[in-house]
């Protein structure tokens, strides 16, 4: 099973369609699927290209829990807020799955908790004053968004 081989000239496998990786040793590198792998025998895990940097990349497999979609652009404020810090990302995803494994499965209640303790967070944020610690988005809302915004 251990597949692991890291290259300084380039990839033997075939890259496939781009990914990136959210949790895990590779968390927060990006790569691709293998395409020359062939089908791993366990259905729960893919054979990837991890891009390692510095001309390094690193051929395993990973489990598909940890692999998404590379990011678009986004197309709100909350969306720009995961992809511009993905320790937030983690953290959201870390969450849903501690909730999941407590067989909490009821969306709307989930959502109402969410609600209430971000409130609780926006209130103590503002409440400290010029020592809070604030995180700047590089995202342009669009007069589309601002209409949300507005009402």
């Amino acid at each position: 099973m251990a597949r692991r081989k890291k290259m300084r000239n380039g990839p033997t496998g075939m890259k496939g369609k781009e990914i990136r990786i959210v949790s895990g040793t590779y968390r927060k590198k990006s790569g691709w699927y293998d395409l020359e792998a062939g089908v791993n025998p366990n259905p729960l895990r893919k054979y990837v290209i991890v891009d390692m940097g510095g001309g390094y990349w690193v051929e395993t497999n990973l489990w598909i829990f940890s692999i998404r979609d590379p990011h678009k652009t986004p197309k709100n404020q909350e969306e720009a807020m995961l992809q511009e810090h993905p320790d937030i990302e983690s953290d959201l995803i870390q969450l849903c799955r501690k909730m999941a494994a407590c067989e909490v499965h009821n969306k709307k209640a989930i959502v109402k908790l969410v609600e209430k303790e971000l409130s609780r967070a926006v209130m103590e944020q503002c409440l400290q004053g010029n020592t809070a610690k604030w995180r700047l988005l590089e995202y342009d809302r669009s007069e589309e968004d601002e209409a949300v915004y507005d009402s």
